[in-house]
C-alpha cells in the first residue's frame, strides 16, 4: 500500500509527539541530576546516561524524512541516529541490571568502577553495529521514518535487522528478566521494617516491560512483513501510527521507570517546600549544603550495598 502525501505527515505527528515527550522527560532527569547533588550517585548516574542515549534516538525520530527517498543525506542522518543510540540505550538496560544484581545479591559494589569501561565498550559495539548496515547500504525508508531497510527478501537487511538487533534486543530482555527475578529474591529474604524493599521489589517487574511494550509492535511488524502477510500492506497506515507512537515512548517509559524514583520525588517537593518559605536558598539551588553531603556520605560509609541502594541510591517506587 502506497501511503498518500497527508497519511505520511499524519504518522510522522504522532511520532512526533511521542518522541517528544520522551525528549521532556530525559531532560527532566538530567536536570534533576545536575541541580541536585543528593541525587548525584552511581545509579542515577546510569539513569542518566541511558537518558542521555534515549535524548538523542528521539532526536533521531524528530527528523522530517517522511517524503524523502532512501538515498537522501537526512534520511541517512536519521538511520544513523536511531540506530546507534536506540542500540546504545537497549545495551545500558542491561549494565543497570548487572550493577543491580551485584550491588543487591553479590554486595560488591566494585561495579562502579567499570561504569568508564561499560561506556566504552557500549559505543563501540553500537559504532560496529551502526557501521555495518553503512557499508552494505542497507539504510532507507522503513515505514515513515529511516532505517534499515526493510524488503520481503532474505537480503544483508535482513541479517542485519535481526541478528544485530531484534536478536539481541530479546536475549537481553530474557537475560535482565532473569537477573531481575534473583534481585527479587535476595529482596524478599532480607529485612524490611520499613516497606522500602518491598516497594523497589514490586517495581523491578517495570524494567523489562518496558523494553517488551516499546519494542513487541516494532518486532512482530517486522517479522509480518518477511512473512508477506497481506494484512499489513492493507494496514499499512494504521500500523505505521501504532508502531511508531508506542516506540516513540521509549525514552518517557525510561524516564518514568528508572528515573522518576520516590527519592526524586522527595527532592523536588522538598525544594519546592524550601523554596515556597523562602527558606535555605542556597541548598535550592545547589541541592545540598556542604555540611549535609558530608554527614550524607558518612552516614552511607556504615551501610551495605543493599541498604545504600534502596535507602538512597534510587530506584524506589
Amino acid at each position: 500500500m502506497i501511503l498518500k502525501d497527508s497519511e505520511k505527515l499524519t504518522i510522522y505527528y504522532f511520532i512526533a509527539a511521542s518522541n517528544s515527550l520522551s525528549i521532556i522527560g530525559s531532560l527532566f532527569i538530567c536536570m534533576m541530576y545536575y541541580r541536585y547533588l543528593i541525587l548525584r550517585t552511581f545509579l542515577f548516574k546510569l539513569v542518566l546516561i541511558l537518558t542521555i542515549f534515549d535524548i538523542f534516538s528521539s532526536i533521531g525520530f524528530l527528523l522530517p524524512t517522511y517524503n524523502l527517498k532512501s538515498s537522501e543525506s537526512l534520511c541517512l542522518t536519521q538511520a544513523l541516529t536511531i540506530n546507534f543510540f536506540t542500540s546504545a540505550s537497549v545495551y545500558w538496560t542491561g549494565f543497570i541490571a548487572i550493577s543491580l544484581y551485584f550491588i543487591i545479591v553479590k554486595s560488591r559494589l566494585y561495579i562502579e568502577n567499570y561504569t568508564k569501561h561499560a561506556v566504552i565498550c557500549v559505543l563501540s559495539l553500537c559504532f560496529i553495529l551502526s557501521a555495518i548496515p553503512l557499508f552494505t547500504k542497507s539504510y532507507g525508508k522503513n515505514l515513515s521514518w529511516c532505517w534499515i531497510n526493510q524488503t520481503s527478501n532474505i537480503d544483508s537487511g535482513f541479517f542485519e535487522r535481526y541478528f544485530m538487533f531484534f536478536i539481541p534486543l530479546w536475549v537481553l530482555v530474557i537475560i535482565n528478566t532473569l537477573l531481575f527475578i534473583k534481585v527479587s529474591k535476595r529482596l524478599k529474604i532480607s529485612k524490611d521494617s520499613d516497606g522500602s524493599r518491598s516497594l523497589l521489589n514490586k517495581k523491578l517487574k517495570f524494567y523489562p516491560l518496558v523494553l517488551i511494550i516499546c519494542f513487541l509492535p516494532l518486532t512482530l511488524d517486522s517479522c509480518l512483513r518477511y512473512g508477506n502477510f497481506g494484512f499489513v500492506e492493507k494496514n499499512e497506515f494504521v500500523i505505521s501510527i501504532v508502531v511508531g507512537f508506542i516506540r516513540g515512548f521509549y525514552g518517557f517509559a525510561n524516564a518514568l521507570v528508572y528515573g522518576f524514583t520516590k527519592k526524586v520525588r522527595n527532592t523536588l517537593d522538598r525544594s519546592l517546600r524550601d523554596f515556597n518559605s523562602s527558606e535555605m536558598s542556597e541548598r535550592v539551588l545547589r541541592g545540598e549544603s556542604a555540611e549535609s553531603q558530608e554527614q550524607y556520605a558518612t552516614k552511607n560509609s556504615a551501610l551495605t550495598g543493599m541498604d545504600i541502594l534502596v535507602d538512597d541510591y534510587l530506584l524506589l517506587g
